[in-house]
């Protein structure tokens, strides 16, 4: 956490708007070349933590920002209130479901719902990593019917572009 913290204050402190986009895109393509040293743990802006890929691009962005989809984040935890149910359909590593775990709290409910495996491992990572029980995770896909389908990653293997649809996505698949 110490060291996303000191990354954060570097990327502040550069001068012009134009050299922290640069060194965010140089930083990401050397994340990407190197996904063994990706993985952090980062503090969000919320107070919640997260272990994060920086190879991700939703991950980068939770590390160096400290929050993903701004904007929905807030809806979340301004209209979601103790006691509430909510669902999270496509929770990758749960940047949504923590908030809205939070927001429900330990009386309330969320069902977070992840069929990548890797992002299904995450999710469930994460959510003990801050103690919240109040989410029930499922590792499936949903649909309008019973069955199995492939998932397909993505070619750049951005978790949140996996999709059912093959020509959506082209790195590889599981079922």
């Amino acid at each position: 956490i110490a060291l996303c913290q000191k990354d954060r204050r570097f990327l502040a402190a550069l001068p012009f708007r134009g050299w922290r986009y640069r060194w965010l895109r140089l930083n990401y393509k050397m994340m990407q070349a190197r996904p063994d040293a990706s993985l952090r743990r980062v503090d969000r802006r919320d107070g919640l933590l997260m272990d994060v890929d920086n190879a991700d691009v939703i991950d980068f962005t939770l590390y160096w920002f400290g929050v993903w989809e701004p904007v929905i984040s807030l809806f979340l935890a301004r209209h979601l209130r103790p006691g509430d149910s909510a669902v999270d359909f496509g929770a990758n590593i749960g940047a949504h479901t923590i908030t809205m775990a939070r927001a429900v709290g330990p009386e309330g409910r969320v069902l977070a719902v992840e069929p990548g495996p890797e992002a299904y491992g995450r999710l469930t990572a994460n959510l003990a990593l801050n103690g919240l029980i109040q989410v029930e995770c499922q590792p499936v896909a949903a649909g309008a019917e019973d069955g199995v389908v492939p998932l397909y990653r993505s070619q750049d293997f951005t978790r949140g572009r996996a999709s059912i649809a093959a020509e959506a996505a082209a790195g590889g698949r599981v079922e």
